[in-house]
């Protein structure tokens, strides 16, 4: 009997570290592809100011605005990859928490430490390739000089 119930808890740890996924994993990538695309934005605004004789001002006060936008969708981007971090340690803790008052022995005790373990592994390994996806947005423009 020992050996039937350590082996439902060893199937449902490995079953609850398959399924550890960000409960908004397509809101994380739209917020990654809506940060890159405020980024390239920016990118070609810097261009535009840095290439523009003539209208030196428009073209910086385009750049500050393609800036703040991207600056924006980069702190939506943290959010919403953070906020599912957090979601994701949550579930895992109190999973954690039930197989810890099921548990009958302290082997079962250990497997369901282990497979929390395995959970926040898991869960740090998405928020970190998340948030490496999000670069840095390089330097402010420069305001042109008066002549």
């Amino acid at each position: 009997m020992k050996t039937g119930s350590r082996m439902v808890l060893v199937l449902s740890a490995l079953i609850l570290v398959s399924s550890i996924s960000f409960a908004h994993a397509d809101e994380v990538s739209d917020q990654v592809a809506a940060y890159k695309a405020a980024k390239s934005n920016f990118d070609d605004a810097m261009i535009a100011f840095n290439n523009s004789k003539n209208s030196r001002m428009a073209a910086y006060k385009d750049a500050v605005q393609a800036r703040n936008d991207a600056a924006k969708a980069l702190q939506s981007a943290r959010k919403i990859i953070l906020d599912s971090f957090k979601s994701a340690l949550n579930k895992a803790n109190n999973d954690f928490a039930n197989s810890r008052s099921a548990a009958k022995t302290a082997g079962d005790k250990q497997i369901a430490n282990a497979t929390r373990k395995a959970a926040i592994a898991a869960a740090s390994a998405i928020r970190d390739a998340a948030l490496s996806q999000l670069t840095d947005l390089g330097p402010e423009p420069i305001k042109p000089e008066k002549k």
